[in-house]
């Protein structure tokens, strides 16, 4: 018998039990008179969103979640209609990452999860216990379903090969990172190949905290030859399957091959619009200095938000702010459509100045402690508009400044999210270029002027007299170089080889990293777009008493000693 399999990516939000089974629900509801079998396939989790953290363990929500799937979107699957319903199931004090099988009115299988994974993002481990692989047959088809990590394991796909199955429909809530395409498509071609059998791949897209998810789910037949749809949106893959053949027959939105400018503009402007969107009205505002990290942070959110949701606060300091600097800030916002207001904070630190020095011997503030005053005065600045209902401060640091810290607790680090934080300066540079290059469709010419007024400027946090970010740090191509090195592939100084980077400078680099993580510990979350931030995938302790290169004869002369004692 044929069967028609459906394959729905669409952004559901974790704990919206009513707008996730809403959208489902109207899916099913346009096969209610389908006539050949037809089988709806929706992402993992659909109904609860992903990932759930310690939500899943709240009991109240995992039994309302069975609720709205046995009253609500069981009984819609009548006929020849089914479908594949993602939910959190509890049993006991067990609780599974599990999929339920919806057909004539009610749930007849439940298919659990057996890979738990463990790493990066994932936590599952802590939240879930282990299921078994199964099958199922409905109207002479057996399918198995390998949930998400599953499909990453050999074992699972070829036990359900074993029991029968004839085709493998596997949700996903796999988040993104820039290149995941390559290792996803390299394991699922692998799956196929080991079983013989074609695979669909459903993965749900959008925003959700600081991971963002790319859908591209994909319909791998027998052969390897793969059908990709498309990224952050929703989209559907649809074929029929007759046991043995596929014959595909429609790829609503399907993959568009794209250049890194484009993807990663796409990737940040959709994690802070689903982050942000969905709180403070939908508003933000933004400390702009006339610097390249809060000009980028600016066009994101216009895209993201809408320009007349983001309002843009102008703060210079007299002695060290140039006027080119607010100059450029204004053009920005300008060209933008955006509300900008300059506040000066000169007379904030004129009384700040003056508490600290009045009458009693406490201090004149100067050097770094002058520096942060400014940066805190602003960040005080930011957060008072925030609370007059101009929404969530969005902060500015990249992924090089916050690695190292060159950043200011409750000053330019106060915010609720950070839509670069995952960005390196240098890449921060190259999608504002990309940003001012197409103009016409994306950017206007006005927008890509000032921008590229600003992006053309030496770094320089304008906290003190002729100030450049080079100053304290190597230069960003050599700094970013390394970072990558420490922090994404865990090397130590001794392990980094790079050309023309003296041994010091990577130690001084590391050194600082080390230093810094008290500050990335308090800082606002931010879009994820490496496999390899600063949030879930390097997390060093605070106390923290490695030294590299210390473990030697000389360090260890006590232990010599009295190992040398112990064998005369």
């Amino acid at each position: 018998m044929e069967h028609k399999i459906i394959g729905i990516q669409f952004n559901s939000r974790v704990g919206d039990l009513l707008g996730n089974s809403t959208h489902m629900a109207k899916e099913i509801l346009r096969h209610e008179n389908a006539r050949v079998p037809t089988i709806l396939v929706f992402p993992e989790m659909a109904l609860s969103g992903y990932p759930l953290q310690d939500l899943v363990r709240v009991h109240q929500f995992s039994d309302d979640a069975r609720t709205v799937l046995e009253n609500y979107l069981a009984p819609l699957c009548l006929g020849n209609a089914a479908a594949l319903i993602g939910f959190p199931l509890r049993s006991g004090k067990r609780i599974y990452n599990a999929v339920a099988f919806c057909a004539e009115g009610k749930v007849q299988h439940i298919f659990t999860k057996t890979e738990l994974p463990n790493n990066s993002v994932f936590d599952e481990v802590r939240t879930y216990t282990r299921g078994k692989p199964s099958v199922f047959t409905w109207k002479g088809l057996c399918f198995g379903v390998p949930i998400c990590e599953d499909v990453w394991h050999k074992r699972v796909c070829m036990a359900m090969k074993r029991e029968g199955a004839q085709i493998l429909l596997s949700p996903n809530a796999s988040p993104y990172d820039h290149g995941k395409w390559s290792r996803r498509s390299e394991v699922l071609g692998k799956r196929v190949a080991q079983t013989g059998l074609p695979l669909l791949y459903v993965n749900r897209w959008g925003g959700q905290d600081e991971l963002v998810f790319d859908g591209q789910s994909a319909l791998i037949k027998a052969d390897g030859t793969v059908t990709r749809a498309a990224m952050y949106e929703d989209a559907k893959i649809i074929f029929y399957f007759d046991g043995k053949s596929v014959e595909e027959i429609f790829n609503s939105n399907p993959f568009q091959q794209v250049g890194w400018g484009e993807e990663a503009w796409k990737h940040h402007v959709l994690g802070l619009k689903d982050y942000v969107g969905r709180h403070n009205k939908g508003k933000a505002v933004i400390g702009l200095s006339g610097g390249v990290d809060s000009a980028l942070v600016l066009i994101l959110a216009v895209a993201a938000l809408g320009a007349e949701n983001v309002t843009a606060i102008g703060m210079p300091y007299g002695p060290y702010s140039s006027a080119g600097s607010v100059t450029d800030a204004r053009a920005l916002a300008e060209s933008l459509g955006v509300a900008f207001f300059l506040k000066p904070i000169d007379p904030i630190i004129k009384a700040d100045r003056e508490i600290l020095m009045n009458g009693d011997g406490a201090f004149t503030p100067e050097g770094i402690t002058e520096e942060n005053l400014q940066a805190r005065a602003r960040g005080r600045l930011l957060m008072t508009f925030s609370n007059a209902g101009y929404g969530m401060v969005l902060t500015t640091g990249n992924k090089s400044e916050m690695s190292v810290g060159y950043s200011t607790l409750y000053g330019d680090m106060n915010g609720g999210y950070n839509p670069i934080k995952d960005l390196y300066k240098t890449e921060v540079f190259k999608l504002c270029r990309w940003y001012a290059e197409n103009t016409g469709t994306i950017s206007t010419w006005a927008t890509a002027e000032a921008l590229l007024r600003i992006v053309n400027k030496p770094p320089s946090a304008e906290l003190r007299a002729d100030q450049k970010d080079t100053d304290s740090l190597p230069p960003y191509d050599i700094l970013d170089a390394i970072l990558e090195q420490i922090i994404e592939k865990m090397k130590t100084p001794a392990e980094i080889k790079l050309k023309g980077v003296a041994p010091e400078v990577v130690t001084k680099v590391y050194n600082l990293v080390r230093g810094a993580e008290f500050k990335r510990r308090q800082a606002p979350p931010g879009t994820r777009w490496h496999n390899g931030d600063l949030d879930k995938d390097y997390r060093m302790p605070l106390d923290n008493g490695y030294r590299t290169g210390a473990v030697n004869d000389r360090t260890f002369a006590p232990l010599l000693a009295l190992r040398n004692s112990m064998a005369a």
